[in-house]
This record gives C-alpha cells, structure tokens and sequence, in this order.
C-alpha cells in the first residue's frame, strides 16, 4: 500500500514542469516531489497525438515505478493529448494542467486574450473544446520552437529575442489585455515575453489551479503528508547530465529551495 510519505509525480516534455512543480511546492512544502521530463524527445508539441500519447504513458510508468501516490501532468500538450488516456489507466490520482482561458475571460477589459500553446495543443479537441467555451474574445498563437529555448537554459539573448518578435510581432496593435501562456515552458521566458507587451497586460498560466486541484485530490484520498520536515525533490530525465543540471538551475531560479534537491 502507498503511504502518505511516498512522492508526487510531474511528468512533462522536459523542463518546463518545473514551473508547476514550484507553484505546488509552495503549497506543499512537506511532500516529496519527482519530476521525470522526457528531454531526448522533446518537443512534444510538434509530434504526432499517438507519438505523445505513447510518450505520456512511458513517461507515466517510469514514475509509476517509483510508487507514487499521485500524478501531475505538468504538461499543456500532454494534458489536452493524451489526459484522458492516463486519467482512464491509472490507479492514483492524476491531474492535468490546462490552458487557464476561464480564469482569462474574467480578466478582460474590452480587450482580448493571446493564448500562446504548441502546435500540437492548438489543433487538440480538448483546446477547440476549451475555446468554444472560454475563448470568444482569445486569439490562439501556436509557438513552435519557443519551448526549445527553454531546454536549452537559453531564457534571455538575441536569438530568442528575434524568436519572440517573429511570433509576436503580429500583435503589437491588437488590443491585447490577458496573455495565457499555455505550455509549462513558457513561464521561464516571462521576463522577456512581458517586453512585447504594454505594462498593464496581464500574464496567466495554468499552475495555480492545478495546484488546488492536487490539493483537492490528496485531501480527498487522506494523502497529505503529515511530516512537518521539508519535502524532497527530485529530477529523473530521458536526456543526458546536462538535462538534469538545467532543470535543477531552472528549480533553484524559479525560487525552489536547493537544500531540498536530491539525486
């Protein structure tokens, strides 16, 4: 039987689920966290839905190995892909991370809302699902190649600088109130995405509310962590040395505690 003490999953493409995994540790600073990203196959975003759905499922087993209690799919492109196929096979908790336009409509002021995904998430059923409902005054900017930059611990210089204005440029006169940054990746590179936009835009991501639905489940299934010493973290990759050392450098400056990382 799982215990209370044993670990919380994040799967994602590579690095980017780093970004949940911070949000959640905020709220969760007793549990222990791994955090398995499939870097030699990234990007997800541009592949095929089966390709990721077998992807998302390996990448769930290697965690499932570790005897979790439960699973964040801390993944956009994974979640609108291939959420329902883990949600419907595994016996713990799994939560996704969704596209954040509900909580985007409600911050619009006469404007509209730039929903920056991968390709692969704009053309899910789960995002024309989600724009259908939430998304009559949003504009959906696929961003193929963004993500890499992050892989890369490249989150600052020329060269993203020129990606950036490639993609965004087209919207320097839209009336642009709300961005959604729709990939986990995409937090990483705020600093220099906020400088395409006027200073009274508001930046979302989806983190939050998968964070209180984490809560929710391990509340509901009795799971929280009753230790009151800091949780562990820990980072497994399909890449090599390097993709490890990036995500520990993108945990710490993302404000995670490096006392808390282990091997």
């Amino acid at each position: 039987m799982i215990g209370q003490n044993a670990p919380i999953g994040f799967i994602d493409s590579g690095a980017g689920g780093i970004s949940v995994m911070l949000t959640c540790r905020k709220l969760l600073p007793h549990e222990n966290f791994i955090l398995y990203g499939d870097s030699a196959n990234a990007p997800y975003g541009e592949k095929s839905d089966e390709q990721i759905k077998s992807l998302v499922l390996a990448a769930a087993e290697k965690l499932i190995e570790k005897n979790i209690k439960a699973l964040v799919i801390a993944c956009n492109t994974a979640t609108t892909i291939a959420g329902e196929l883990l949600y419907s096979r595994l016996n713990i908790p799994v939560v996704g991370t969704m596209p954040a336009l509900k909580e985007g409509e409600k911050l619009l002021s006469g404007g509209q809302m730039l929903v920056m995904l991968t390709p692969a998430s704009a053309r899910s059923k789960t995002m024309r699902r989600i724009m259908l409902r939430y998304g009559a005054h949003a504009k959906v900017l696929p961003c193929p190649g963004l993500m890499e930059f992050v892989e890369r611990g490249e989150i600052e210089g020329e060269r993203l600088e020129n990606k950036l204005t490639e993609l965004l440029s087209p919207y320097k006169d839209e009336n642009i109130d709300v961005v959604a940054l729709a990939c986990t990746h995409y937090p990483f590179l705020l600093n220099e995405i906020r400088k395409h936009f006027d200073d009274n835009t508001i930046f979302i991501d989806g983190s939050s509310e998968t964070s209180k639905a984490l809560i929710h489940a391990l509340n509901s299934g009795n799971m929280l962590n009753s230790s009151k010493n800091q949780g562990y973290t820990q980072f497994l990759s399909s890449g090599d040395k390097k993709a490890i050392d990036n995500m520990k450098k993108l945990y710490v400056l993302g404000g995670g505690e490096e006392s808390s990382i282990i091997d």
